[in-house]
This record gives structure tokens, C-alpha cells and sequence, in this order.
């Protein structure tokens, strides 16, 4: 008898304790926690040359030669002058620029 009686009101306690805990939406907490963003300072945008530098450091450890040797290619091609990269940097400094 003594088990059983345990047994209830350990499940009982535990399905009061979980109900303590509730799932926090993404949306309510925008409110706190953007509230200051237009007070702060902009970042500047870094330039091209020093983001893809950057993105091709941070691969060096986690792909193997032949990745990262098309994945220099692929960088390559996207900041040739009058390419992608080139046209989304203008973009870039032109938004952030404006604010």
C-alpha cells in the first residue's frame, strides 16, 4: 500500500514541476529584446576582400584539400570585379549607409 501511495504522488509532484516550465516564444522577447537597437551604434561593413578571407580561414580546419580548393575557386569568382560579391558589398555599404 505504502508503494503504491509513493509511487502517485511522485508522479503527481513531477507532473506539477514540468508544468512550472513554459515554452518562451521568439516573438515576445523581440519586444525586450530589440528594444534599444536604434540607440546603438551601426557596425561598419568590412570590406570583400577581408569577408571572404575570413569565411575561407574559419573552412581551413573543417574541409578536406579538395573542398577547400573549389571553395577558393568559387570565392575567387564571386569577388571578380563587376561580379556577385562586388554587387552585393555596394549594396551592403549603400544600406548601411543610409541608416
Amino acid at each position: 500500500m505504502w508503494g503504491i501511495l509513493t509511487r502517485t504522488t511522485f508522479k503527481v509532484r513531477m507532473e506539477r514541476a514540468s508544468g512550472l516550465v513554459r515554452p518562451v516564444s521568439a516573438t515576445k522577447l523581440a519586444g525586450r529584446y530589440l528594444a534599444h537597437q536604434e540607440g546603438l551604434p551601426s557596425l561598419p561593413v568590412p570590406a570583400l576582400q577581408q569577408t571572404c578571407d575570413r569565411y575561407l580561414t574559419a573552412l581551413e580546419p573543417i574541409l578536406d584539400p579538395e573542398k577547400l580548393r573549389r571553395t577558393r575557386e568559387l570565392v575567387t569568382d564571386f569577388q571578380k570585379a563587376g561580379g556577385v560579391g562586388e554587387r552585393l558589398q555596394k549594396s551592403l555599404e549603400k544600406r548601411a549607409g543610409g541608416k
